[in-house]
């Protein structure tokens, strides 16, 4: 049960909301909106003046016998002070609860998402971002750059992952860029294979061609074939293709 006054109730009360009633007169405004038909014993505790703190400590012994107040009115009273310490506990533990649950970073990469736990992060010695990304990038087996976006902003490399714990409703955003390296490695590659057909013609007519002769002779050779290739019944007639090119 619950005494409510102005909208409020006990359960929303918090310890330091009592312990700001600092004089009996705030006290006394505070029990008389919440206790019904004992005004006379409240104002018997403002007599004392008694004021939040001291309210919390009040035990049945002092209400009964030291200002001799019923059993009746005395129980409403220490019914109020359980209400209020059971319901600051229950915060309390709550707010343990919530602590002792693993922390994590959440992160979003292709519509998957992906929790990364605190202490799985602590076991590989992740500490900043930087080492975030080598992580995230094993996870999800991505051979590019990695760059962590927390909405339209980036996450700096030298961040701390203890900065980051959020939820799976604010997962950060895992965006991968061409890795520099592989894709200068990658145009290499193909100006080099650009190049083998050129070089094995002219190791096979023991001709070096000069300007673009063997660049238009090597693109007539290709057509012709793909043109014979495809033929139902293929015939090559290689010395008529190398003739008409004009580089024979």
């Amino acid at each position: 049960m619950s005494f409510n006054v102005a909208g409020s109730s006990t359960s929303d009360l918090s310890l330091s909301t009592v312990k700001e009633l600092n004089t009996p007169e705030k006290l006394n405004r505070f029990l008389k909106g919440r206790l019904e038909n004992i005004d006379t014993h409240i104002n018997t505790l403002t007599a004392q003046e008694v004021d939040g703190v001291a309210f919390l400590e009040i035990t049945q012994e002092y209400l009964t016998k030291n200002l001799e107040i019923p059993l009746g009115p005395a129980k409403k009273i220490l019914k109020l002070i359980n209400e209020i310490k059971e319901g600051i506990g229950s915060l309390i533990s709550g707010i343990a609860g919530l602590q002792l649950q693993d922390k994590k970073i959440w992160v979003r990469y292709n519509y998957e998402y992906v929790s990364l736990p605190e202490s799985s992060l602590e076991d590989f010695a992740v500490s900043d971002v930087n080492d975030l990304k080598r992580t995230i990038k094993a996870r999800f087996d991505i051979s590019g750059n990695v760059t962590i976006y927390r909405g339209s902003k980036t996450l700096e490399d030298s961040k701390l992952v203890t900065e980051l714990h959020n939820t799976e409703d604010n997962a950060y955003d895992i965006i991968v860029t061409e890795n520099d390296d592989e894709s200068s490695s990658s145009d290499e590659k193909e100006e080099d294979a650009k190049q083998i057909e050129p070089n094995r013609i002219e190791e096979a007519f023991q001709v070096e061609y000069q300007g673009t002769t063997l660049e238009t002779f090597y693109s007539r050779l290709k057509q012709f074939h793909d043109e014979w290739y495809q033929q139902i019944k293929p015939y090559a007639p290689y010395l008529a293709i190398i003739q008409s090119s004009g580089s024979g």
